[in-house]
């Protein structure tokens, strides 16, 4: 079974990318197709994905400059027919069993999809708090958390292809995130998520991330809820 996993990057090619890309080489689930979106960055995104070499890796320029990564990451679940599919920012480091971890917790045609816990960390590494995701599924924790704690969960989840189209993906031409997405499947869909109570992605914040900008807006937040 062929797990794609979609990676969605603007100007990340020097330090997040790389290792965002060798990390999903390093998966012990091997069988992936991994899809890069370029969001025309202006660095080498495009050399340093096919110094890969390594046929699981295909570069994707986008068509015009999306800014967030909600179109690219429904264009893969509509361009893409495999079962399931992987959410990942270029500045994601995904652990060696990050894969199959998340594969093992959403069953056979039980979940929805699957999650874990991930911590953040800074351009060396170095580990700076433990993100507020790291709990089983509870939809009210999940929207005061998403609202009130500016939550990004849109990396590093396994979704099952089939619902996250019949749900219509992520709400794109929005200004910030679509926060929505989890609660809206685990609706739909009686609560059926899997999680995994490890750590297995190392998730950066920089100063200049939408995290810090564009969704740092709380009304931004409770709006996607209303």
């Amino acid at each position: 079974m062929t797990v794609l996993i979609a990676v969605s990057t603007f100007n990340q090619a020097d330090f997040f990318l790389s290792n965002c890309l060798k990390s999903i080489q390093n998966q012990t689930y091997t069988d992936f197709i991994c899809i890069v979106g370029d969001d025309h960055s202006t660095d080498n995104t495009k050399q340093v994905v096919e110094n890969l070499k390594d046929n699981r890796f295909i570069y994707h320029l986008t068509p015009k400059k999306y800014v967030l990564n909600s179109y690219f990451y429904n264009w893969c679940a509509k361009e893409y027919d495999n079962e399931f599919f992987i959410t990942c920012d270029g500045d994601n480091f995904l652990l060696p069993n990050h894969t199959e971890r998340l594969i093992a917790s959403i069953g056979d045609n039980v979940c929805v999809y699957g999650y874990a816990n991930n911590v953040v960390y800074d351009d060396k590494r170095n580990i700076i708090n433990q993100y507020f995701r790291g709990e089983p599924w509870e939809i009210n924790r999940y929207i005061y958390g998403t609202s009130y704690y500016n939550f990004i969960d849109m990396s590093d989840i396994l979704f099952r292809r089939k619902y996250f189209l019949e749900c219509g993906g992520y709400i794109e031409g929005l200004k910030y995130q679509d926060y929505s997405i989890m609660t809206r499947l685990a609706i739909r869909n009686d609560n059926k998520i899997g999680y995994v109570p490890e750590v297995l992605t190392l998730y950066s914040v920089l100063p200049n991330s939408q995290s810090r900008t564009t969704d740092a807006d709380l009304q931004s937040h409770i709006n996607i809820f209303k």
